[in-house]
């Protein structure tokens, strides 16, 4: 039983298990080629990788090659290359905030989407509480405090009276910051 969740467990994409370690996909990407696991031209696994059990081929649906990784054996590599792992704070402060970054960048996206693009500035307290289900529930107002602060001093968002809750909600007057300038965040 749990089959999906073991074969979840076991391997991850470049993406998620990067954060683990506080490395962007890109990085653990470059880290991967340096080791011998990933061709620097292709971006493949390299035979090497597919035939140690680091890499397992899972094309996409649409044939496009796509790889998954290890876990322990690269989180086992990255270690002994003396790369320290993320705490957990900091790998579900890392999922959130991208998370919401690209949620609340895509508003300034030029597409046509509109109307798309105000729900997501709406709504971002709310997806926000609902990554921020997804940690621990001991670390959570730590996370959402630390996605906040990132998302201010990125310019995402403004608060202004920099007195915002933990969890995210509409007290302390956040105001998101797009392109066009401050507008204030309709609450719920």
């Amino acid at each position: 039983m749990g089959g999906r969740n073991d074969f979840q467990r076991e391997w991850g994409n470049q993406t998620d298990i990067g954060r683990h370690f506080g490395m962007t996909a890109v990085a653990l990407g470059r880290f991967l080629i340096a080791q011998g696991l990933r061709d620097p031209v292709t971006k493949q696994a390299t035979s090497h990788a597919l035939d140690d059990g680091y890499a397992k081929a899972t094309p996409l649906k649409d044939g496009t090659p796509f790889f998954l990784w290890n876990r322990q054996k690269l989180g086992g590599m990255l270690k002994g290359a003396g790369v320290r792992m993320a705490s957990p704070v900091e790998y579900h402060t890392k999922r959130v905030y991208a998370e919401m970054s690209q949620l609340l960048r895509s508003r300034d996206d030029d597409d046509g989407s509109d109307k798309m693009a105000r729900y997501a500035w709406e709504m971002w307290p709310d997806v926000m509480r609902d990554a921020v289900g997804d940690a621990p529930k001991d670390i959570r107002d730590t996370v959402s405090k630390a996605v906040i602060a990132l998302m201010i001093k990125n310019g995402l968002i403004e608060a202004d009276d920099g007195n915002l809750p933990a969890d995210g909600s509409r007290a302390g007057a956040p105001v998101a910051v797009s392109s066009t300038g401050r507008e204030p965040l309709a609450g719920p």
